[in-house]
């Protein structure tokens, strides 16, 4: 064979095996995508389920009150009522890192969106030189006939 023949064809192998490790890259990146979407999904439902438990009991006065007549007075109630106002500061606390959590995510999915973007335009760069590639070999091959 052909001397420059067989070195467009041996470039021609490597750079589809280049575009091959791309495209599986670029798969596995939307993997991981779908995948964190999926986890942001469902901690999203369980926060919303948190958050709507909490919305309910903090919003019902006979449940957020602890000083009851004949039942929790005095001190009792005084020390409820901290207990109470601690408990419900630590929900909150909580539903604030689980909005922390989620936005987490969202900057996970733009980094991964980028790389897959960094991806396909290097994906299609190898195709152009693909492209060139065969058309130099085409024409080679002509040479020798």
């Amino acid at each position: 064979m052909n001397p420059t023949i067989w070195s467009i064809q041996r470039n021609i192998n490597l750079v589809n095996a280049g575009i091959t490790g791309i495209e599986n890259s670029i798969q596995e990146y939307e993997n991981r995508r779908t995948n964190l979407q999926t986890v942001k999904r469902n901690h999203e439902m369980g926060i919303g389920v948190f958050q709507r438990s909490y919305d309910k009991v903090s919003n019902n006065e006979r449940l957020s009150s602890v000083k009851k007549t004949d039942k929790f007075e005095g001190e009792i109630a005084d020390g409820l009522t901290k207990v109470v106002k601690n408990t419900f500061a630590s929900i909150s606390s909580v539903l604030g890192r689980g909005k922390t959590i989620s936005t987490e995510i969202d900057r996970q999915v733009g980094k991964i969106n980028t790389k897959i973007e960094e991806l396909k335009i290097k994906k299609n760069n190898q195709s152009t030189h693909l492209t060139n590639l065969k058309t130099d070999l085409r024409n080679a091959k002509r040479r020798t006939w």
